[in-house]
């Protein structure tokens, strides 16, 4: 989907070998591997290798210190060190989905973060990563859940487990746009409830 829009390069950050493969085999399908380029590594919020552990269901791997059978090492990199590789300054849309591993993520981008370089972030909704979010909020991100059928953003004020009672199902990430991006018109638009107009 991203490598369809108007957008000048994808990076995939995918450690296992087994969602790599199929990972390839749908660029290829679709039309899109010169739009997309693989990082064949995981992120967190640490330089060096880790055991990465394929479940039953791939899209649900992760991370381990346990081990097990169908385990690869891999390598683990910062997404700020990665970008600053990359000698990427900003990046229009940062997704982060890594089955409950969002948090040690989050951590490892917080140099970019807190410097607005991401315009829009797509975060799975983690109730672990609370304190993350208020961070981001003081590096001036307004978080929003999105209506799908209504099109609209709903505000968030209050970045706690009470969230959940304003949020439009099934909304399961949230989506945070840096105040400079929306002072360049990334919303316009796009219709906003507020907070208090919300509930």
């Amino acid at each position: 989907f991203m490598a369809r829009l108007p957008v000048r390069q994808v990076h995939a950050f995918e450690p296992s070998g087994a969602n790599l493969e199929s990972l390839r085999r749908n660029l290829g399908v679709n039309g899109v591997a010169d739009k997309v380029t693989i990082h064949e590594v995981a992120l967190s919020d640490y330089a060096g290798e880790a055991a990465f552990v394929t479940a039953g269901h791939t899209w649900v791997s992760g991370l381990s210190q346990a081990g097990g059978s169908s385990e690869e090492l891999v390598a683990v990199r910062r997404l700020s060190d990665e970008l600053s590789a990359l000698q990427l300054d900003r990046v229009d849309v940062l997704k982060i989905n890594v089955a409950g591993y969002e948090a040690e993520v989050l951590d490892g981008a917080m140099d970019i973060l807190s410097k607005g370089s991401a315009d829009l972030l797509i975060l799975l909704l983690n109730l672990t990563c609370i304190p993350r979010y208020a961070r981001l909020k003081d590096y001036g991100y307004r978080f929003f859940f999105f209506h799908p059928k209504r099109l609209e953003l709903h505000e968030i004020d209050h970045l706690d487990e009470s969230m959940l009672e304003c949020r439009p199902w099934p909304a399961r990430h949230l989506i945070g746009v840096h105040s400079s991006a929306v002072g360049r018109g990334v919303l316009r638009g796009l219709p906003i409830r507020t907070a208090s107009a919300a509930r």
